[in-house]
């Protein structure tokens, strides 16, 4: 094997492995963990906690309602999958793709890199059977999940799901209170530059809110 001589050559050849390492720890993976996922049991939007002695206890008050996808604006969905997993609906519930793009774009520093490794499945498995412990353990738990969901449901289930299960700011969890919130009409009524507006707001409500920096918020809605 003929190794290359400049950084960049390098750099190409750190992606390649860890495409290649990727796909072999989530195989392994995969056959290790034996994780029963009945995700057809859980309906969406349904936020659970439990405490130290494994009981469960009622949420804080949300601001939700969840809507079927077929009452979602078009051009919300497209906005979403677009900013947040562009290869969504040809990936396997992981984007080893994704994955080695961000590896290779934090090597260089870019900071302002739009998306990460993580996929809408996986966000989903990490808000609904997950906790938000950063850890590897939980990254490849994360990444199994996901991959068994993909084998259980269909892609439209999970942008369903997720959909309806992201935080948006303001309290509002789910596309419909998100867009009830922002604009006061119901979510199959967003106009497209009211759509990238809320996909914009994914990634970091706060900062993403016109009413707090406006400049920031013109700019992830441009972007989406």
């Amino acid at each position: 094997m003929k190794f290359p001589r400049t950084l960049k050559g390098f750099l190409v050849l750190a992606v390649v492995l860890v495409l290649g390492a990727t796909a072999l720890v989530t195989l392994a993976l995969v056959v290790r963990y034996s994780f029963a996922v009945n995700t057809l049991s859980r309906g969406i939007g349904q936020t659970q906690f439990y405490g130290a002695d494994g009981h469960a206890w009622f949420p804080l008050e949300e601001h939700r309602r969840d809507v079927p996808l077929n009452r979602i604006s078009p051009h919300l969905q497209h906005a979403v999958v677009a900013i947040e997993d562009h290869r969504f609906h040809s990936h396997f519930g992981i984007d080893p793709i994704g994955i080695g793009r961000a590896f290779y774009q934090s090597v260089l520093g870019d900071s302002q890199s739009q998306q990460g490794g993580s996929t809408i499945t996986q966000q989903y498995v990490k808000l609904t059977y997950l906790t938000s412990e950063r850890s590897l353990e939980r990254k490849l738990k994360e990444a199994v999940l996901a991959v068994k969901l993909e084998g259980e449901l269909d892609k439209r289930d999970i942008l369903t799901r997720y959909l309806n299960e992201i935080y948006f700011g303001r309290g509002a969890y789910g596309v419909e209170a998100a867009s009830r919130e922002y604009f006061g009409i119901g979510v199959e009524n967003l106009q497209l530059h009211q759509a990238a507006y809320l996909a914009g707001l994914i990634r970091s409500p706060d900062s993403a809110d016109a009413a707090r920096d406006p400049e920031e918020a013109t700019r992830r809605r441009d972007t989406v």
